[in-house]
């Protein structure tokens, strides 16, 4: 018997559907229209007759790779009668007689046993017990409980209409008194201590019981005056901003000076003036952080250790020594970054005596037929008296009076006009040949 859900469509398996003849060849051609007969029988409540009979109003549909059964959607006007539901086909040419049952449910009692989600859950309402009705509570879902009896024994109830409770033992020891828990609200000022928050409980009466084991966790505030810790405290984490009288194994934090220590050592230690009696681990620690100091900024590769990669990856160029360095137009060989190879000091000197000797070896062109300039380069300088030694050079009386200097191939390049007036002699300025 399959469960169907009230009111809902649904497609369900109809088969298997045999020859009539043999009892066991699957049929595939059947179908609603052609059968003799093809109904559902309904349980009928309400009406004269208990069963109804409707006919079937969907259609078959054969069920690939099951021969003989097929699929058929039972509309949702068809599951309108909750109760049990028989499905019958009859062909009598054809077919032996399909009969399948079914059980026809209320939503809600479907949803709680095949929901997949299993958010639907079966409702069951208390309508008697023993025989009584059950009255409406007085807030839906939550029951009314009334108890009027404990052990046979009729239940009094105190203000508020609310039960009392005596508890004459706990953990099998009888109670020492009437009253052994305050009257007052756990947490609030007179109560008892509760886990959580308990602000307004204020404790007056000392505590007179002692600790054996740890108190873990922490204290957010203590407002007030603490008179005295009286026994060894294992550590402290944080600041202590009073005195601390008796030894202190040790301290993890910072500490305020005060009094003649204070004197002594100064704000910021500024009163620390010989620091001969460091221990040699204490002095091993400030080597230390002194060399990695260094070594962060690179100063290390002043003298000590080898530049890593190159010069612009070890010196900034907007530092001293990248400004003394380095024009900032480029980097590397060829570009405007510091070359050891050329921009050393000892690259320079020997660079710069190269260029020297290579200027000075370096041949002297002879100058052309021009009058030589008042402001002449040391080259054409040196050339115009090295031809005036050693070129042809003659003194023309014949016409007019010159001297006039020649290049290697004989072509007058400059003279000077001279003359002779009343005994003075007189040679004027060099102009073109």
């Amino acid at each position: 018997m399959l469960y169907l859900r009230a009111d809902t469509a649904v497609e369900v398996p109809v088969g298997p559907a045999v020859d009539v003849n043999d009892g066991f060849t699957p049929i595939t051609t059947l179908s609603i229209a052609g059968a003799d007969e093809a109904e559902l029988l309904k349980f009928n409540a309400a009406g004269t007759s208990p069963i109804t009979t409707t006919a079937i109003s969907g259609a078959l549909v054969a069920i690939t790779g099951a021969d003989g059964y097929y699929s058929l959607e039972i509309s949702a006007s068809e599951l309108d009668t909750e109760g049990f539901l028989v499905l019958l086909i009859n062909d009598d040419s054809l077919i032996l007689p399909i009969r399948l049952e079914f059980m026809v449910v209320n939503a809600n009692v479907y949803d709680s046993l095949f929901d997949a989600d299993g958010v639907d859950k079966l409702q069951i309402d208390v309508v008697e017990q023993v025989g009584t009705t059950v009255p409406a509570p007085n807030t839906n879902g939550i029951p009314d409980v009334n108890v009027r009896e404990w052990l046979d024994l009729a239940v009094t109830l105190s203000t508020g209409n609310k039960p009392d409770v005596n508890v004459d033992e706990w953990a099998d020891v009888l109670l020492a008194t009437t009253n052994p828990l305050p009257n007052a609200v756990a947490g609030a000022t007179g109560g008892i201590f509760i886990a959580g928050t308990n602000a307004a409980t204020v404790v007056t009466s000392s505590f007179t019981t002692t600790f054996t084991g740890d108190v873990t966790g922490s204290v957010a505030s203590v407002t007030g005056a603490v008179g005295s810790v009286t026994g060894a405290v294992g550590s402290v984490t944080g600041n202590v901003d009073g005195n601390v009288s008796g030894s202190v194994g040790s301290v993890s934090g910072h500490t305020n000076q005060t009094g003649d220590s204070f004197a002594r050592i100064g704000a910021a230690g500024v009163s620390l003036t010989n620091l001969g009696g460091m221990s040699a681990g204490m002095s091993a620690e400030v080597q230390i952080e002194a060399n990695d100091a260094l070594i962060a900024n690179n100063l290390d590769h002043l003298l000590l250790s080898a530049v890593p990669i190159s010069f612009e990856d070890t010196v900034d160029i907007d530092s001293v020594i990248g400004q003394l360095a380095q024009d900032g137009t480029g980097t590397g060989t060829g570009g405007g970054g510091f070359n050891r190879e050329t921009d050393s000091l000892e690259a320079i000197r020997d660079n710069q005596l190269v260029a020297v000797n290579a200027a000075l070896d370096t041949a002297i062109s002879e100058l052309s037929v021009a009058a030589p300039t008042a402001t002449p380069t040391i080259r054409t300088g040196i050339m115009l008296g090295y031809m005036a030694l050693r070129n042809r050079f003659d003194t023309q009386t014949s016409g007019t009076d010159a001297l006039e200097l020649y290049d290697d191939g004989g072509t007058l390049i400059t003279k000077k006009l001279i003359t002779d007036a009343g005994g003075d002699y007189s040679e004027a300025q060099m102009s073109s040949g």
